[in-house]
């Protein structure tokens, strides 16, 4: 042990099982001062539109299926439709609300609920246009905060 105690040995190993135990806190210690990422609220099992191909005389039905996850408390959700001007977007026979070419819905969800929306999807061509691409995105928001963006497009024809 002499010839240890010479080579500078010895005296590390304290030091090793205080740098281990100093380690060995930090580890347990640290992750409870970053909060965790919240587990979801919702899920979201369709946002679809059918058919995908329509005419201007017709229509087509935009799906979104949501899922509340949350076991003990309602929650609500917020849907901005991000469209072209020329799409049209309907619950029923009521247009949603616009802000230029832009739609809103929202909608309170009870605990564990799941619900399958349809909205009524219209689309007009601009002069000349024999049909036209258009896209639709929905930027879901739970409770105030962004979730999740969703974006389906689809081809209109001259009717």
């Amino acid at each position: 042990m002499g010839a240890l105690y010479r080579k500078g040995i010895v005296p590390l190993v304290p030091m090793f099982i205080l740098f281990l135990a100093i380690f060995l806190v930090v580890i347990m210690v640290l992750p409870n001062f970053f909060p965790k990422p919240p587990s979801a609220a919702i899920e979201i099992h369709n946002f679809d539109i059918d058919p995908p191909d329509f005419k201007t005389d017709e229509s087509a039905e935009l799906i979104l299926e949501i899922e509340n996850l949350v076991t003990d408390k309602s929650t609500t959700i917020f849907v901005y439709f991000e469209t072209h001007g020329n799409v049209e977007i309907y619950m029923g026979n009521l247009l949603l609300p616009r802000t230029n070419a832009n739609y809103t819905y929202s909608k309170s969800l009870d605990p564990k609920e799941k619900i399958s929306l349809t909205f009524t999807v219209k689309a007009d061509l601009e002069v000349g246009d024999a049909y036209r691409s258009y896209y639709i995105k929905a930027h879901i928001y739970v409770n105030g905060s962004f979730f999740e963006m969703r974006e389906i497009t689809f081809t209109v024809r001259r009717g």
